[in-house]
């Protein structure tokens, strides 16, 4: 009887931290899993969700050239982004759009009733684009995706058709749609909202609309505007078929042109010492431009200028620090940057291949959970082995 109580004794004593350290190392793991891949995660439920839903219909293919999803769509083709197959599908799914918004969302000529359909019009977006990170208006219209800046063009020709002025608001790594109310004011809204439902946006948010004074981020931009910046949002895209030169000196107060003609002096190792300064004295005021940091950091470690370069390079934030800065940082020295070059090349390629970039702050906190986790389970071990020892002590007797 004694022998049975001091056996139930150990078993609980052992057992339960067993248990306890289990539980943890479980729930560490999934953290740090969700930290590391839980974007991947999010865009595969969105998929699965739309395609549950989605009754796949084959609307008409034709083209129209006063709308701006067809014009990029175009713009894609002209330069060989997209194929005449992907080309047809895209028009065909932005019809398809278009077309149920026509019948099934009611505009009354006032500031509400542009809200309301508004609120009609993005639930319909929802209804045939899934949000996933794009680029391309094509290729990825064609497949029924669709993120920020995809999601107001489509906005924007929905708007057409009821005659409403529109805009595109740029934000640092984000878009957003602007309208005007009776009394001339901006009012905007955010697409992206519960997987492309939307609603109105919340700019006191800072995850989504960062700090910027740079003109050409929160300015309301028209369909014209948008397609200007489109051009270089697809010049790697294109293969360098867009005429980045003349777009440059069309547009050289824009942000988003001047930030992929650098980098495309930059590709080609033609930036001299005068392009860094003009770079410099734009990054007072257009400073969330990691393109234009990376370029003169680059710059500075190639003219053996390390200080200068560490202190451009510490100005970018681990949240938008990418392979090319995290390569910088382990260029420059960095101690805790250098043992993490190869996992993190790895991370890197791997959500490359979903359609996807690492950051290095998501990485960073994912191994420190994983390392946590793997302390939680040496130490689970180290219990399993003493209980399963003191068992058989228990046991022999």
């Amino acid at each position: 009887m004694c022998g049975n109580i001091k056996f139930i004794e150990k078993w609980f004593t052992l057992v339960f931290p067993v248990f306890c350290f289990f539980v943890i190392s479980g729930f560490l793991f999934c953290f740090s899993y969700f930290l590391l891949f839980g974007q991947l995660y999010d865009y595969d439920n969105n998929k699965k969700d739309f395609f549950s839903r989605y009754a796949n219909t084959t609307p008409r293919s034709f083209y129209d050239n006063q709308y701006l999803t067809h014009r990029l769509i175009n713009m894609d083709f002209t330069y060989g982004i997209t194929n005449k197959e992907n080309f047809d599908k895209a028009l065909r799914n932005v019809n398809r759009f278009l077309e149920e918004v026509n019948t099934h969302c009611i505009y009354q000529r006032s500031d509400e009733g542009t809200a309301n359909y508004l609120n009609c019009a993005n639930k319909v977006l929802h209804d045939n684009f899934y949000y996933t990170p794009s680029l391309e208006v094509s290729n990825n219209y064609a497949i029924n995706r669709s993120d920020c800046d995809t999601n107001t063009y489509l906005m924007m020709d929905a708007m057409k058709l009821k005659g409403i002025e529109s805009f595109i608001v740029y934000a640092p790594g984000h878009a957003f749609l602007a309208w005007k109310d009776k009394f001339g004011n901006f009012n905007y809204r955010e697409t992206t909202s519960n997987n492309n439902t939307g609603e109105v946006a919340d700019l006191t948010k800072s995850s989504l609309y960062q700090k910027a004074f740079d003109k050409s981020l929160y300015t309301p931009m028209s369909a014209e505007q948008a397609e200007k910046v489109y051009h270089s949002l697809i010049y790697d895209k294109s293969g360098g078929r867009v005429d980045i030169d003349a777009l440059y000196k069309e547009n050289k107060n824009n942000a988003f042109v001047s930030d992929q003609y650098f980098d495309v002096k930059n590709k080609q190792d033609k930036i001299r010492k005068l392009d860094v300064e003009y770079l410099l004295s734009l990054l007072n005021t257009d400073f969330t431009s990691t393109t234009k940091k990376m370029i003169v950091v680059n710059y500075f470690i190639n003219n053996n200028q390390p200080d200068q370069a560490t202190k451009i390079l510490s100005t970018i934030p681990l949240d938008d620090c990418e392979r090319d800065c995290f390569l910088a940082s382990v260029t420059l020295n960095k101690l805790n940057f250098i043992p993490f070059k190869v996992p993190f090349l790895l991370y890197d390629d791997y959500l490359k291949s979903h359609g996807s970039n690492a950051k290095v702050q998501s990485f960073y906190w994912g191994i420190l959970f994983l390392g946590i986790t793997l302390i939680s389970i040496i130490v689970t071990l180290v219990f399993l082995i003493k209980l399963l020892k003191e068992m058989r002590k228990i046991t022999s007797h």
